[in-house]
């Protein structure tokens, strides 16, 4: 399911919220007032020109109990593949907003804040109960979480000791609860530490819960058990921030107001004296565009583009050095570029940046900043490794989750209770794809020596030859496992690949293709090669298929029309002429009517409505079927088929149909046999494949070798076999089908490359065979294979430790799982590398012992990184077990002195 783009899902929840509202009118409801006006300010992040609106990004750090028979969650391994559209980041759990408007929800569960019904902890997200569709918007807190819908109003769960529900009650609820008395009018919901506030459409605040602080701002200490009004603003409000024990608001003036908790001047108006009613900000210039608020700080994104903050900065979390807090605005240090939307967590700080990338300063101690380190910095760093452009980011206490443009979440920092969503212990000091958000692999595409995958969730994995950037990385570098394709801005529903380059179809129906591009094949009106994906002229949108070959690429549109562009020679792009084409033109006589496409390496096909099958370009080995060896510049219809066709594939000079019943024909070259009629004659006309053991589902077709997936999921395939793309665990050429080895019989789709051959598995995994010279095959730099084997990267390597904590002198025992096979693995830990690599065996595994006897107590990170990379924590404490020696694998001794004290955050004044 394609992932929907910022716009997309702008228009989805306008559409909810229009819903909604004819459904209150429809019912005799009055309708609320109209929204405060907004200031719309074009988004500089955005090419397209769509406005930025600072509500999008998430409100800051956070944000009847007893048996639920009732409810039935869906289990990650139940629950379908979505995408996020906002995530969330409370103190151990963090929440998802997906594309169709449902919640999910992982980590800490121990008062029901995942809201799936239980008190489970989860490390992959769950639904939350009745919250499957029709959410507007979502906030997390502490120890609770609250969502905004079209039909319901706000509704909360989790914790609820100080009333933060707001249902009148004190009672932690797995489920939830509707708050009292906001079932409509609301615009924004924020939760703090222990309370919640919204804001209404006619610009008042309420908020309820913890009030001891005088947080609400009802002029009281007293908890509140429902919403009250905020003295002095029944009006006017434009913007909204919960910190721990803090609340501040953007008036209609650019004034910022801020009251409750001030120990450490996190209300910035010089003094470090609690207000129980709303106090204006100083120092803030001409006024504010958006204000966050953090555990025990604050931050404002000016109007002159300026961030500033004040308050706590134990941890360096103002960015600014050398002082331990501020009671007054205080202008963040080494910011190079413009900030356009943050999000505060207990210590630390988050910016997005003007070209969509991440900056985040202050505590460090899990890896929140996603720096790769775990030392704390006052200095704004790079969140490094991230898919594309970041449209939301919310900070918790030790972690921190975002949202990629293409629907991506991502999560990084500590991971005791599974807050990351990864399923996996220890902490991560880089992003990590939320697990059950981002797709398995939908489909895929084979060129001559890379290949590429097309995830669920619609990003792009590449792997193998990159010496003209086919992979889409932005670099040249070959790759023997799978890398992200760069720069997409939008979820991908196609992927092809030619001989060296990539091309995609996005979601939106426009065209990018990346790599060679000497002969204008990647249709950017230039002949200068890209590394990463540039934007295909003349199509905006329509493209419904793309299919590239040697040198020259085609498309096929939503109006069954069909343009080609690239090199030209022997009539390839189907114009009637051989020029060269660096931009789309019409194929002739085919701009409607055609349902199938597809190119091979100097020739192209087409299936149409009537059943007729048309190919075109060169015809040396007669792979145009229409009885002769002339070049046809312009599509020739196909001679003597023996059924009516579902589908056809094109290899470098022979092509072949799949008919309805299950049989097929292919005709062109056959010196290798790959036209599967157990002779190595040419045909220049259709000839029926012998040896199918049964009907086929699909066809797929190598340079010289064709694959089919057979009724019950078997593969067969015949034709060249010198470096084993046959899969029959020889090296030998097969004149007729033949079993694959070693495949189960869940495949779901074929893959052919020039000379190696991959399997897509129902369970959303590959494996691959054949030459595997430049990495193609992803599972490591071999010449190749002569059967199957799992291709790696898809599934993110692990690391499992037997035991969490211990004393000093325990050995611990790791085993790291899901590496590059055959490969090796650098080890550090708490950032001390040993001299010692890891062998990684051919089953992608390995053993360590790590040996503590000289170590010192406190945390310890363990990283080991090759091709692919892993992290696991555990701890040495005085008071905890004496682990003797298990396991087998490598011994590490622990040097002393790398021990880590874990910063530890109390709640001030929590009863």
């Amino acid at each position: 399911m394609p992932k929907l783009t910022v716009l997309r899902a702008a228009a989805a929840l306008g559409l909810l919220l229009a819903t909604f509202l004819a459904a209150t009118s429809a019912f005799g409801l009055e309708e609320p007032p109209p929204p405060p006006p907004v200031v719309e300010e074009p988004d500089p992040r955005r090419p397209d020109g769509a406005f930025f609106d600072p509500r999008l990004i998430g409100p800051g750090w956070l944000e009847f109990e007893g048996a639920i028979d009732a409810f039935s969650p869906r289990s990650p391994l139940e629950a379908p593949v979505l995408n996020a559209v906002k995530v969330v980041a409370g103190f151990n759990h963090s929440c998802a907003l997906t594309d169709v408007g449902g919640v999910r929800c992982w980590g800490d569960n121990y008062f029901g804040q995942l809201g799936d019904g239980t008190r489970t902890y989860r490390t992959t997200p769950v639904d939350v109960v009745g919250l499957t569709s029709g959410v507007l918007d979502i906030s997390s807190s502490h120890n609770h979480t609250c969502a905004l819908t079209a039909a319901t109003g706000v509704r909360c769960w989790g914790y609820n000791q100080h009333g933060e529900l707001g249902n009148g009650s004190q009672i932690n609820s797995l489920v939830p609860v509707d708050v009292f008395g906001l079932q409509s009018g609301v615009a924004r919901i924020s939760a703090g530490g222990f309370h919640t506030c919204v804001t209404m459409w006619n610009g008042g605040l309420k908020c309820w819960g913890a009030n001891w602080h005088g947080q609400v701002g009802d002029g009281s200490i007293h908890d509140r058990y429902t919403p009250v009004d905020v003295v002095e603003l029944t009006s006017g409000t434009i913007g909204l921030t919960t910190g721990k024990f803090h609340t501040c608001a953007v008036k209609e003036n650019r004034q910022v107001k801020c009251w409750g908790y001030n120990q450490f001047g996190q209300q910035g108006n010089g003094s470090t004296v609690d207000n129980h009613i709303p106090r204006k900000v100083i120092g803030l210039g001409e006024g504010t565009r958006e204000v966050y608020a953090g555990g025990l700080h604050t931050c404002a994104w000016t109007l002159d583009d300026k961030i500033k903050c004040w308050g706590d900065n134990s941890a360096g979390q103002l960015g600014v050095g050398g002082i331990e807090k501020s009671t007054v605005p205080q202008r963040v240090d080494g910011l190079t570029g413009l900030i356009v939307g943050m999000s505060l967590g207990g210590l630390h700080t988050c910016g997005i940046t003007i070209d969509g990338g991440l900056k985040c300063w202050g505590n460090n101690w899990g890896g929140q900043l996603g720096n790769t380190g775990t030392t704390d910095s006052s200095w704004p760093t790079d969140v490094v490794y991230l898919p594309g452009w970041i449209n939301s980011v919310s900070a918790g206490d030790s972690h921190t989750c975002a949202t990629s443009v293409e629907g991506l979440a991502l999560c990084w920092g500590s991971n005791g209770i599974g807050q990351l969503g990864i399923a996996a212990s220890g902490l991560s000091t880089e992003p990590q794809d939320v697990t059950n958000l981002s797709g398995a692999i939908a489909s895929a595409s084979g060129g001559s020596s890379h290949a590429c995958a097309l995830t669920s969730s619609g990003g792009i994995q590449c792997w193998g030859n990159n010496k003209y950037g086919q992979l889409g990385d932005g670099t040249f570098i070959n790759r023997v496992a799978p890398v992200d394709v760069i720069n997409l801005t939008e979820p991908a529903v196609k992927v092809e690949t030619g001989l060296y380059h990539t091309c995609a179809v996005m979601a939106s129906g426009a065209l990018k293709c990346w790599g060679d591009n000497s002969d204008g094949q990647l249709g950017d009106n230039t002949t200068e090669g890209k590394p990463s994906p540039v934007a295909v002229w003349d199509f905006p949108s329509g493209a419904v298929n793309v299919s590239a070959g040697a040198s020259h690429t085609c498309a096929l549109t939503d109006a069954g029309g069909v343009k080609c562009w690239g090199k030209n020679s022997r009539g390839r792009i189907g114009d009637g002429t051989n020029i060269q084409r660096l931009t789309p033109v019409d194929v002739y006589g085919q701009t409607s009517g055609v349902v199938a496409l597809e190119v091979g390496g100097h020739h192209s096909c087409i299936l149409k409505n009537n059943g007729v099958v048309r190919c075109w370009g060169s015809n040396t080995n007669g792979q145009i079927g229409d009885g002769t060896s002339a070049d046809r510049w312009i599509p020739t219809v196909v001679s003597g088929l023996s059924g009516t066709v579902l589908s056809i594939a094109l290899g470098d000079g022979h092509t072949c149909a799949l008919f309805t019943s299950g049989a097929a024909d292919c005709w062109g070259a056959n010196v290798s046999g790959q036209l599967g009629d157990g002779t190595a004659i040419t045909r220049y006309l259709p000839a029926p494949v012998y040896g199918l053991p049964g009907p086929a589902l699909s066809l797929s077709a190598g340079d010289f070798h064709n694959c089919a997936i057979i009724t019950g999921g078997s593969v067969y395939c015949w034709g060249d076999n010198w470096l084993g793309q046959i899969g029959d665990g020889t090296t030998t050429e097969r004149l007729l089908p033949t079993l694959v080895q070693g495949l189960p019989t869940n495949v779901s789709a074929m893959i052919g490359g020039s000379q190696f051959t991959c399997s897509l598995l129902d369970d959303g995994s590959m494996k691959c065979w054949g030459s595997g010279s430049n990495g193609q095959l992803g599972t490591g730099n071999t010449p190749w294979e002569t059967a199957p084997i799992v291709v790696v990267g898809l599934t993110p390597a692990s690391l499992a430790i037997n035991h969490q904590n211990g004393q000093a002198g325990s050995y611990f025992h790791v085993l790291g799982e899901d590496f590059l096979p055959g490969g090796t693995a650098r080890v550090t830990l708490n950032g001390y590398e040993f001299a010692q690599d890891i062998l990684v065996d051919s089953a992608g595994a390995f053993g360590l012992i790590i040996a503590t006897d000289q170590a010192g107590d406190g945390d310890y990170f363990l990283h080991v990184e090759g091709t692919l990379k892993a992290m696991i924590i555990f701890h040495l404490d005085p008071a905890g077990p004496l682990h003797p020696q298990s396991g087998s694998g490598v011994l590490l001794n622990v040097p002393p002195g790398l021990g880590l004290a874990e910063h530890v955050y109390l709640p001030v004044g929590e009863r």
